[in-house]
């Protein structure tokens, strides 16, 4: 018994026009479903192929809500990621601008500690030193960026 098999109905690709003006069908995540009439056929051709047709519809259903579960799994360990990274890299800011203080600050009670002790040469190098070399970080920052 030869039964022949129902054509496929095909739709339109999304360039094609179907000359009354509409726009063109944009394609869709999910798989369109066969008609009722061509069940019917489909039916009395292959025993269950109504069942088939549904199961291998869910599963691709299933398969796609897991692509996308996937996917936002992994946008969401990409931002926690990101997170971390930016708190890191202000703490390094934070302890780059304290240890840069503290040594300005030491470099000043070093000048003050010669003047005290009225060695005012040494004192006049230390903060002209100290005066090139935050004049350099802070030109050569901006320079950087």
């Amino acid at each position: 018994m030869n039964a022949p098999v129902p054509p496929q109905p095909s739709l339109p690709g999304p360039d094609s026009d179907d000359g009354n003006g509409a726009p063109p069908l944009q394609p869709s995540s999910h798989r369109a479903l066969p008609l009722g009439e061509d069940m019917e056929v489909w039916k009395r051709v292959v025993d269950g192929a109504p069942e088939r047709v549904l199961r291998i519809v869910e599963q691709e259903s299933a398969a796609q809500i897991e692509i996308q579960r996937a996917e936002s799994l992994r946008r969401f360990q990409l931002d926690q990621h990101q997170m971390r990274m930016d708190i890191i890299n202000f703490r390094f800011r934070v302890g780059g601008a304290i240890f840069g203080a503290s040594a300005f600050v030491g470099v000043l009670l070093l000048a003050k500690y010669f003047i005290d002790h009225g060695a005012v040469a040494p004192a006049a190098g230390v903060l002209s030193a100290a005066v090139a070399a935050v004049g350099a970080l802070v030109f050569g920052a901006r320079r950087g960026k």
